[in-house]
This record gives C-alpha cells, structure tokens and sequence, in this order.
C-alpha cells in the first residue's frame, strides 16, 4: 500500500522539482524554501483533483489525444536526437566508466538513484500487469442460452 501511494505522489513531486527547477534557472537568486516546494506539490494535486472532477466526460477524449501527442512527440524527439545529437566513439561508450559526478560519496546510493527513473518509467506496466492478472477474464463470452 505505502509503494503504492508514494507512487501516486511521485508525480506531482516530480512536476514541481520541474518548477522548482525552472524558477532557479531563470532567476538564479532565487531560494527555494522547502514549504515552497511542498506548497506547489499540494497546488498540483488540487488543481488536477478538479480538472478530473469537472471534465469527466471530457477525460476519455484528453487521453487518447495525450496518448497520440506522446507517441508522435516520441519518435520526433528520436528522429530529431538521432539526426543533430554529438555521437560519442564505441570506446568511450563501452569501456569508459564515470562515477564520482553525482556528488554522492557513496558508490551503492549513487547506483540506486540512478534506477529510480528506469523503476518509474516501468511502474505504468507493473500496474497494468498487475491489474491484467486480478481482473476476472469475461471474453469470449459463455453460452448461456442451450
């Protein structure tokens, strides 16, 4: 239950260090408190509580067009990387190991936060096949009438 509601909060957290984080870049004498941040979490959550509450007819249609702009935006964004990126040489992709850059000491904590955006990214199809698997299987639909 508790990986299940942290999951929930991952996005709003995520969104806001995304604010939070433009805030800084933009205006670099800007200090973020930690209220702030908790603040824009909860501001977050509210305003999509009531865009779901009040546009329940529309979330379907809201859905399938995020599901087609994601899908179209990701293999632009392929293209787009593929075509203009800098290209490193197979030595240093396969060979080079860097560590120390993330300004953990530690080399295990370092390695286990650098999981955490994999881990998040699979966490849609956990749910799913979690789902899939509790949910009683209607189709095809039984023969009743002989």
């Amino acid at each position: 239950m508790f990986a299940w509601v942290t999951g929930c909060a991952a996005g709003p957290s995520i969104t806001a260090e995304i604010i939070v984080g433009l805030a800084i870049f933009h205006y670099p004498d800007y200090a973020p408190a930690r209220w702030q941040f908790t603040l824009m979490m909860w501001a977050i959550i509210l305003v999509l509580f009531i865009l779901n509450l009040s546009f329940r007819k529309l979330l379907n249609a809201f859905e399938l067009l995020g599901g087609i702009f994601h899908f179209c935006f990701y293999i632009i964004a392929v293209v787009i990387l593929a075509v203009l990126g800098p290209r490193s040489p197979p030595d240093y992709v396969f060979k080079t190991l860097t560590k120390g850059l993330s300004g953990w000491n530690n080399n295990g904590v370092a390695w286990g936060l650098g999981l955490l955006t994999i881990t998040y990214a699979v966490n849609g199809f956990d749910g799913s096949i979690h789902m899939s698997t509790n949910v009683p299987v209607f189709w095809p639909p039984t023969n009743t009438s002989s």
